[in-house]
């Protein structure tokens, strides 16, 4: 017999109902989590409803399928909508399981009316040990009951009266001992995180910042994105989990554009959509530090990674892309995954680059364009004291003559001059084709309007015997 609802014979997962995904308008349902949980199947131990969009009706389901489960110990029910009839069912059912120990709840709408049922419930459960409850409507009243009896180590971090100034003094002071802000789960917005940028900015030491499952919102970014153009310490930025959206991910493009330390940088399941995606796409074509992104769960669609995949046929630095979501086409995270390999493979990023080279050369799909802008920006990416020297190992000898062909029908002179750098032997290559005109590549420079005379003369003095025996 079900342990909630009326006595008469009701299906367990009753009409089957679908909710939307928070990532996108695909339909999602609890459906097969409902029919595990109630076969009681050894595979499922973690319940994760986060941002499902569901409510009570499905939460009252759960309960009754773990009734008789002994497998289920994780229940991640975070950023929904699960008001105190919810909550109430699932104390009801916890005072017989014996095997959840964690319980996530936060950002839903349960209030101080839920407050003694689940007091009355941890009272003989000795097994939940986590509990997850901020951003739910609690009062002070609610807050300061929970606090009061349920134990200290089982509250979540978002319930716990905690404050940051300790860790703020320490910032401020530029205190050795602390080289990682850890935020996690604290509850913070704003205020905090602008009182945490402004004592970045002397710290010498800071390194890693850890704001995930928080209230972050553009304000706040904004700031610490501002103080982050300065700050040459911080390797890692983990904004997981906020209310951040395009206006922060270009205000985080633009200092990443400048900053030459963060190499990783982690904006899952905000509220990032091909807007902002492009925005940091953009900055990924001349930023050479990152080397791990995180965007899964935002609002990404085949345009947004489209121009991320864009980036990373330049971009030699990024060796983890993440884009998990559920509009994403086959063919493009294939595509990301194929080019952020070659970055990961590679020994050097010069190497990097010339895969990449070859790859545009041979693609079904490339065009000049798109081959010599890969060329022009990766001569931006390696400073010339080596970049001539290794451009040569990365580009053989026949990508060089294609290369060269792309670059003649482009006028790109610049990026001619320094194929012509790596691959000296070019300098006597006379292209027959009939858009080319079979000139030499001294020749070519003269007639476009792009180069520089010097150009024209060093290509001509890198074969010299050229002038020496008369040119034919």
């Amino acid at each position: 017999m079900p342990l909630f609802g009326k006595k008469k014979k009701r299906s367990l997962l009753g009409k089957k109902k679908k909710q939307r995904s928070p990532c996108n308008n695909e339909e999602w349902s609890p459906d097969s989590d409902l029919e595990k949980v109630a076969a009681n199947d050894p595979s499922l131990t973690t319940v994760d409803w986060c941002t499902k969009g569901i409510g009570d009706d499905e939460v009252i389901k759960l309960s009754d399928a773990l009734c008789d489960n002994t497998h289920v110990t994780i229940l991640w029910l975070g950023g929904n909508m699960i008001t105190d009839a919810g909550m109430k069912a699932l104390a009801k059912v916890l005072k017989i399981n014996t095997k959840v120990t964690t319980l996530s709840l936060g950002d839903n709408k349960v209030t101080d009316a839920s407050v003694k049922a689940l007091v009355e419930v941890l009272a003989i459960n000795d097994t939940v040990t986590h509990l997850h409850l901020g951003g739910n409507k609690f009062t002070d009243v609610g807050k300061e009951c929970l606090m009061k009896t349920v134990p200290y180590f089982m509250m979540s971090l978002w319930e716990r009266k905690w404050s940051p100034r300790s860790d703020l003094e320490k910032v401020t002071a530029n205190d050795p001992s602390l080289t990682e802000v850890n935020w996690q789960n604290k509850g913070i917005g704003d205020d905090e995180v602008i009182k945490l940028a402004n004592a970045l900015h002397y710290n010498t030491h800071i390194s890693e910042l850890v704001l995930t499952f928080n209230n972050i919102t553009d304000i706040g970014a904004k700031v610490l994105a501002k103080i982050l153009r300065i700050n040459a310490t911080v390797t890692t930025l983990n904004l997981y989990w906020n209310k951040i959206g395009d206006a922060s991910a270009k205000d985080l493009a633009e200092m990443l554009c400048i900053n030459a330390s963060v190499t990783q940088l982690n904006l899952s399941l905000n509220q990032i959509s091909d807007t902002g995606a492009k925005a940091l796409a953009e900055m990924l074509r001349v930023n050479a530090t990152i080397t791990h992104l995180n965007l899964e769960y935002n609002e990404i669609s085949n345009i947004g990674v489209k121009a991320l995949a864009e980036m990373l046929r330049i971009n030699v630095a990024i060796i983890t892309l993440d884009l998990a979501c559920y509009n994403i086409s086959d063919d493009l995270q294939e595509e990301v995954n194929r080019l952020s390999k070659i970055n990961k493979r590679a020994s050097h990023p010069e190497e990097a680059f010339g895969e990449k080279v070859k790859l545009a050369v041979s693609s079904e799909h490339g065009s000049s364009e798109d081959v010599m802008s890969l060329a022009l920006a990766g001569l931006d990416w390696f400073p010339e004291s080596y970049h001539f020297k290794n451009l040569a190992a990365s580009v053989d000898i026949e990508t060089g003559k294609d290369l060269y062909r792309f670059a003649a029908k482009c006028g790109a002179a610049a990026a001619l001059v320094h194929l012509l750098r790596a691959h000296p032997s070019l300098c006597e290559y006379r292209d027959r084709e009939e858009e080319i005109g079979g000139l030499y590549p001294f020749m070519l420079l003269a007639t476009m309007a792009t180069a520089r005379v010097g150009s024209v003369f060093e290509a001509l003095r890198m074969k010299p015997d050229l002038v020496v025996r008369g040119i034919s």
